[in-house]
């Protein structure tokens, strides 16, 4: 199996190579040797930044997509038949709309649930 080299990884590799590149360039032009040397290692550091940014932003983007999709297929799984009186729940709504639609299942929930100390009756 080859290795997977994609354009985030070129974008990681380029990054500090174009930063040190520019910072060095544009150290020597403002300020001569000393410049050169100060822009060189700015300009490696920022390079390294954007270039994990890429990588950072596709992470954050992906745990976003899966927080609340996750948590309904949970839901979905463990509770299919309240999960059926939700057919309209989506959990990028806003908190309120998703509490209004939950409350009516709760309370469902909570009218057929044994009283403490009572056994739940058998199926």
């Amino acid at each position: 199996m080859r290795p997977l080299f994609t354009v985030f990884d070129l974008l990681q590799l380029m990054g500090p190579v174009l930063g040190t590149a520019a910072g060095c360039a544009g150290g020597y032009c403002l300020f001569g040797t000393v410049g050169l040397v100060v822009g060189g290692i700015l300009g490696l550091f920022i390079g390294k930044f954007l270039g994990n940014l890429s990588d950072n932003m596709s992470i954050l983007a992906v745990h976003r997509g899966f927080t609340g999709k996750s948590d309904v297929a949970a839901i979905t799984s463990a509770f299919p038949d309240m999960a059926r009186k939700l057919p309209d729940y989506r959990p990028s709504e806003p908190v309120d709309e998703c509490r209004k639609k939950v409350r009516v299942v709760r309370d469902l929930a909570e009218q057929s649930a044994p009283a403490v100390g009572e056994t739940a009756p058998e199926p």
